[in-house]
């Protein structure tokens, strides 16, 4: 096993607070042909086409939620935010996305529920600069225009990155409409974008020479599976459908990341080795912890939202732990 191997398992011990999910995951064939007789769901599924969801494309594309007995009808927005906003606009039953797009629609008062994380990483965001701009690391930002897509974790990480090296108030940071972050780079309009990793990766060939600066100290991201209060309060049964066809992916992505990684190559429609590079800076993993908790309210302050200050809303209330309680209790450590 390589260190890099090794330092992925550690975290996702410490993440979730278990040990194997073999024995948690494993079923018989008995058991797979009563499930697909027995009465089906359905959800309707906003996605945003990030690796992030791997979990979630890789249980679609093995089958794993039909074999639960769930169905997916599946919606294809350009990124995350686009997906909350379909499940905000009542046109879906869950939506993937970092917990910053859904902190702004809790704020905007739309009755949503986290029932799940399924990846963290300290990597996915980082700031893309332009080297002809004299740029090669972070001290090279004052003085820059770096630009950002408003209510997302591309904000939040920018607020944090300057603020970790000394730049606030250094730098100008300029939100852009999602469709022009990589033309108004390319461009020369702005010096640096920051954003996640799917962008960047958009951004790279186009432009001749870039440098992609790092924080994994900074902030850490935690992709949640959200679904409309009324999901969460009548549909119980497809919510535990769905984490046991999540559980079955993580155990794939862990035991054959392989075969993981060209499920999520498939569904994207992207290289195997393209997906392969970027594997290792995501931890996958399905649980309910205090560090999405926490990630919430960083970002209600980040965002500098009066209405969203976690002296005023209390966002532990956001959770719905039922489903991946009854699935497995082991899963949920966090403390409402």
């Amino acid at each position: 096993m390589t260190n890099e191997n090794r330092n992925r398992a550690g975290r996702r011990r410490i993440l979730i607070g278990l040990g194997t999910v073999a024995a948690v995951t494993g079923l018989g064939g008995a058991l797979w042909m009563r499930r697909a007789t027995a009465e089906r769901d359905r959800l309707v599924v906003a996605d945003g086409r990030q690796v992030s969801s791997a979990l979630f494309y890789i249980a679609l594309t093995n089958g794993y939620f039909a074999e639960e007995g769930l169905d997916i009808d599946l919606q294809s927005h350009s990124f995350s935010r686009r997906a909350m906003e379909a499940l905000m606009e009542g046109k879906a039953d869950l939506a993937m996305s970092s917990e910053v797009p859904i902190m702004h629609a809790l704020a905007d008062g739309h009755a949503l529920k986290v029932v799940a994380n399924i990846q963290t990483s300290d990597r996915d965001m980082a700031i893309l600069a332009r080297r002809d701009r004299g740029i090669s690391g972070a001290d090279d930002l004052a003085g820059k225009t770096v630009g950002y897509i408003a209510r997302t974790n591309g904000h939040v990480f920018l607020d944090l990155f300057l603020a970790a090296h000394g730049l606030t108030g250094l730098v100008t940071a300029v939100a852009v409409k999602p469709e022009d972050l990589v033309a108004r780079l390319v461009a020369g309009t702005l010096d640096a974008v920051s954003s996640w990793t799917a962008i960047r990766l958009a951004a790279v060939p186009k432009l001749a020479d870039t440098v992609t600066i790092t924080a994994p100290t900074v902030y850490i991201e935690c992709w949640g599976v959200a679904v409309t209060t009324t999901v969460a309060l009548r549909h119980r049964r497809a919510l535990e459908r769905l984490m046991r066809g999540l559980l079955r992916a993580e155990r794939l992505a862990a035991e054959e990341p392989a075969r993981a990684i060209a499920s999520v190559a498939t569904h994207l429609g992207q290289s195997r080795d393209d997906i392969a590079t970027l594997w290792p800076q995501y931890d996958f993993a399905v649980y309910l912890s205090q560090t999405f908790l926490l990630n919430l309210e960083n970002a209600a302050r980040s965002e500098r939202r009066a209405d969203a200050d976690p002296s005023k809303v209390d966002y532990s209330r956001v959770f719905d732990t039922a489903a991946l309680r009854s699935v497995d209790a082991r899963r949920v450590s966090l403390v409402q």
